[in-house]
């Protein structure tokens, strides 16, 4: 019994990233579920949740974001395999106690890409979105863009999980853990406290 518990402390970290993931990618393959199982598929604009701006559209994805590698799911498949490799592999250095912002960016990045991978898998490639908004309201475009946003590209709960761990990691690198750009230089220089340099400075001017 002493033993389990040693391992869970010493493990306690990613257990919990395990339970979180599990708990993120159970919530976006249930509202998928209930979307099929409730909503016609193709029905534009959907149903309305607020008026003008947000509606449910059932619809089906079979590339990546926006529908770039439309069909090509054997590449896509594989770029996933890579994708949650590498974050797998940084989930060895999960701490929720030292980098929080680190360890639920991976969280948050994991979890969306299973969601879709498990779509891709198990329904016949297509990535169910549901979730479609038009950002200035339905009929207004956004000005000096090529790029229709009316609506803005229909997504799922994996997308926003998705989007979301990645900036969280981009803001925890550049401003959390900017050690981690650091040049050799800089990595060798000995830390020297902060009242020793005063004294140098201070003798320096007598």
């Amino acid at each position: 019994m002493n033993k389990f518990i040693d391992l869970l402390k010493k493990y306690k970290h990613y257990i919990f990233a395990i339970l979180i993931i599990s708990c993120f990618v159970a919530v976006d393959q249930i509202t998928k579920y209930v979307v099929k199982s409730n909503v016609q598929y193709g029905l534009n604009p959907g149903i309305e949740v607020i008026n003008k701006f947000f509606y449910i559209t059932y619809s089906e994805n079979t590339g990546a974001m926006n529908g770039s590698f439309s069909g090509k799911q054997v590449l896509l498949i594989i770029i996933t395999l890579i994708a949650l490799g590498i974050f797998i592999y940084l989930g060895k250095d999960i701490n929720f106690t030292k980098r929080k912002l680190f360890s639920w960016s991976l969280c948050l990045i994991v979890s969306g890409t299973v969601g879709n991978f498990i779509d891709r898998i198990f329904n016949n490639g297509g990535v169910v979105d549901f979730l479609s908004f038009y950002p200035l309201g339905m009929g207004h475009d956004w000005p000096f863009t090529r790029l229709s946003l009316d609506p803005w590209p229909t997504f799922n709960i994996a997308d926003s999980l998705l989007v979301i761990g990645v900036i969280a990691l981009i803001v925890n690198l550049l401003f959390f853990e900017k050690e981690l750009f650091a040049s050799k230089k800089d990595k060798d220089k000995p830390n020297v406290p902060e009242d020793e340099i005063k004294e140098e400075e201070s003798n320096g001017n007598n």
